[in-house]
This record gives structure tokens, sequence and C-alpha cells, in this order.
């Protein structure tokens, strides 16, 4: 059985792209984001840190997806 990472962007928890870009630590989470996600936060106002993912104010939580 092979394991394929799936992108885990709590902004578009539908997303299921497999292209990871990169990883995002959002508390004790690390996130892979894919290809087309990385593009889209950032053209957005997005931060990130302990607390989950901020965008325009608001707060996702990082736990929002279940692994």
């Amino acid at each position: 059985m092979t394991f394929t990472e799936k992108c885990e962007n709590p902004l578009k928890p539908e997303c299921e792209g497999g292209d990871i870009a990169v990883y995002i630590q959002a508390g004790s989470k690390r996130l892979p984001i894919c290809r087309s996600c990385w593009v889209m936060l950032a053209e957005q106002d997005v931060e990130w840190d302990e607390d989950g993912i901020r965008l325009k104010g608001e707060l996702t939580s990082s736990t929002d997806r279940s692994s």
C-alpha cells in the first residue's frame, strides 16, 4: 500500500491535491499545502501561528481537519 500525502489547507478543506509545494507549521500541526492552494494563499492576506490560520481577521483552527 502506497501512502500519498494530500493537501490539508484548512481554508479549503475539500482540496485533495497531491502535488505538495510547502508545509505550514500552525501550532503543533505541520500542514501539507498543494501548489494550487499555495498560490491562492500567497495572493491573500493570510497569517499562521500557534493558534491556527487567519484570513482577514478571522481564525480557522489548525485542528479543524481530522487526520
